[in-house]
């Protein structure tokens, strides 16, 4: 079976290589956003001049990047400085893929009395918790 980054919850800790024969690197990172899509990661680097490497390797690879499954992760291969790097789904190394640790996640219910979901959020993040409002 074939682990899709879009399957991970956010806050894993994941590995993978990439398909790039030039990139021996093997990545570690927290999973910050696990499914993303062109429009919306083109802030973070320049992924046209990833997927033409990648497709040096693996020509299967789309050529047009916009319509690639991105991912967001924070870089953690044992450096001090923690950056933030957005790779493709169809640049990983097919097997490569492992969830090292999944995230801790919590579900907590508050009465908001406020009707003001940000504060409880901002709250949260005052005291060094990642949160988000998910709407059912």
């Amino acid at each position: 079976m074939v682990t899709l980054v879009k399957d991970i919850e956010p806050d894993s800790m994941i590995t993978f290589r990439s398909k790039n024969a030039n990139d021996p690197t093997i990545w570690r990172g927290t999973l910050e956003i696990p499914t993303g899509t062109y429009k919306s990661i083109r802030r973070y680097g320049n992924p046209a001049a990833e997927n033409q490497a990648v497709r040096q390797t693996d020509p299967t690879v789309p050529t047009d990047e916009t319509t690639l499954t991105y991912f967001l992760i924070t870089v953690d291969n044992d450096s001090t400085e923690k950056t933030e790097r957005v790779f493709a789904q169809e640049w990983i190394q097919p097997g490569s893929l492992v969830v090292i640790n999944p995230g801790n996640k919590v579900t907590l219910v508050v009465d908001d009395p406020n009707s003001d979901p940000l504060l409880i959020v901002s709250l949260l993040a005052s005291a060094g918790y990642s949160s988000r409002i998910v709407t059912t």
